[in-house]
């Protein structure tokens, strides 16, 4: 009887160890509802992606790609469209990534960093000129973790992406009438 008990409990306890939460692998999704027409995205005007870039060891250009695709999905979210392919647009943007890794002990640390810049456009070919980089940004965020995580998790990215765009886009002055 006794080691009947015992080995209910045996196997009660490594189910739980088992079906813990950091055994199980996590789960993170987000979707988007984005109208062609509606107040959501035009709030604050329309934008420009003029770039994007990281700097990290090892491979870079599918966050990069990564970046990119999730950009107007999080600039819509906080009150910018994403101007059409040969139309104007009232801001420009570059984002700049960053990854950093720091050796304590037997330890390896990171240091991410987030950067989201925004300009306003004057003229369009201002754009294309890398007029940009000689003049500071209307508005500016940046979010920066230190720890084990790496932007090899789009969790990671994904959160950092959104807080640096949220805080840049607030900075902005609503558009009057939108």
């Amino acid at each position: 009887m006794r080691s009947k008990f015992f080995y209910g409990i045996s196997g009660l306890l490594f189910l739980l160890i088992l079906f813990s939460c950091d055994s199980t692998p996590e789960s993170f999704s987000q979707s988007w509802f984005m109208p062609e027409k509606g107040k959501a995205g035009s709030k604050r005007g329309s934008i420009k992606l003029i770039g994007v870039s990281v700097d990290r060891s090892g491979g870079w250009d599918s966050l990069e790609k990564e970046v990119n695709a999730l950009a107007p999905f999080y600039f819509w979210k906080y009150g910018c469209r994403l101007a059409e392919p040969g139309a104007a647009a009232d801001y420009a943007v570059d984002i700049s990534l960053r990854e950093r890794e720091l050796n304590a002990g037997w330890r390896t640390w990171r240091s991410l960093a987030v950067e989201v810049r925004i300009w306003a456009c004057n003229d369009e070919n201002e754009i294309y000129a890398d007029g940009f980089s000689k003049r500071l940004p209307l508005a500016a965020g940046r979010i920066v973790a230190i720890g084990e995580e790496s932007f090899s998790s789009s969790k990671i990215t994904d959160k950092m992406l959104s807080h640096a765009i949220s805080k840049s886009v607030k900075k902005l002055p609503a558009r009057k009438g939108g």
